[in-house]
């Protein structure tokens, strides 16, 4: 079960958090050190990927890329999105329907969706300012 909300004793429901501008002072608000921490994201084949999995092995995360074509659905992956505490999606090189799909997904396992909308590291970083449940 998710959170409650502070007051109401209901459930908080996860969203995805778009990325809108960010300023260089906060880019220092989340941990640098995230041990055991699992997590998944669902990108096309980026040669961003392995720059993202070495930032968060290099803090101690358990990283699991989910590639996906670009217009291929997201369906077959919930077997590797199930073992996942946070799922990372890249707007950039999927489909608008695996977003959807992901949303649905995350929203019923009460789990944290951050779309990054660019496929990079910085991408990264800036969702992290934006959204970081791992502080």
């Amino acid at each position: 079960m998710g959170k409650a909300d502070a007051g109401s004793g209901m459930p908080r429901k996860r969203r995805s958090v778009p990325v809108r501008h960010v300023d260089e002072a906060s880019r220092h608000h989340f941990p640098s050190r995230i041990p055991g921490v699992r997590i998944a994201y669902v990108s096309g084949r980026s040669e961003a990927v392995r720059d993202i999995e070495v930032y968060w092995q290099s803090r101690g995360a358990i990283f699991i890329h989910c590639a996906v074509d670009g217009g291929a659905g997201a369906t077959g992956l919930n077997p590797v999105l199930n073992r996942a505490d946070i799922v990372f999606h890249s707007a950039e090189d999927t489909s608008p329907e695996v977003h959807r799909q992901l949303l649905a997904f995350c929203d019923r396992a009460e789990k944290p969706l951050i779309t990054l909308h660019e496929s990079s590291l910085s991408g990264l970083t800036e969702a992290l300012v934006v959204w970081s449940p791992l502080g």
